[in-house]
């Protein structure tokens, strides 16, 4: 994995900051200013 790199991943948990994700091996946590810049 590089970075930019666009993966299919899981989503294991949702919080008001962000979303906790799962791949292969990798465990990581993806702030909600990275997912969308309008409303989720």
């Amino acid at each position: 994995m590089k970075i930019n790199d666009q993966i299919t991943c899981v989503i294991t948990g949702i919080q008001p900051y962000g979303f906790f994700v799962s791949y292969e091996d990798y465990v990581g946590l993806i702030h909600i200013s990275e997912v969308s810049d309008q409303y989720i």
